[in-house]
């Protein structure tokens, strides 16, 4: 016999004794089932528990942005009337103070809408919703 007829004859009568019984494969799919359920359980906890934490710190950035807004309008109508007593107080007319106060305002609001509207152009996301919302 040659190495050859020995390895086929090797192959055909040896059956491999530790062949897996159906339970067997049954438990161990069961395991895997249990730790894939653990691990969504814990994800999702995890994400419930970010999304909790997300919330309360996009509230507290609300908070804090209207505190500070408030304090810086306070602040700007602090200073234009203390502007606007000061130049009555040295001899201008009342109405110059005025127009004044109303030329720093309006220069203010100009110079705001445009730095708003540079901030809201670089964010543009037009070709990512094209490509989203149009399915050609």
């Amino acid at each position: 016999m040659t190495t050859t007829e020995q390895k086929i004859a090797n192959e055909h009568g040896a059956v491999p004794s530790d062949d897996a019984a159906i339970s067997d494969v049954l438990t161990a799919w069961d395991k895997v089932f249990k730790s894939l359920q653990v691990r969504l359980r814990t994800n999702a906890t995890l994400v419930a528990s970010d999304f909790r934490l997300s919330i309360k710190a996009v509230v507290v950035v609300f908070i804090c942005i209207f505190t500070l807004v408030g304090l810086g309008l306070v602040v700007w109508v602090t200073l234009l009337a203390g502007l606007t007593y000061g130049l009555t107080a040295i001899g201008f007319h009342w109405l110059w103070s005025f127009l004044l106060v109303l030329v720093l305002n309006i220069s203010a609001l100009i110079i705001t809408k445009k730095i708003l509207t540079s901030a809201l152009n670089s964010v543009e996301m037009k070709t990512s919703a094209k490509l989203l919302f149009n399915a050609d």
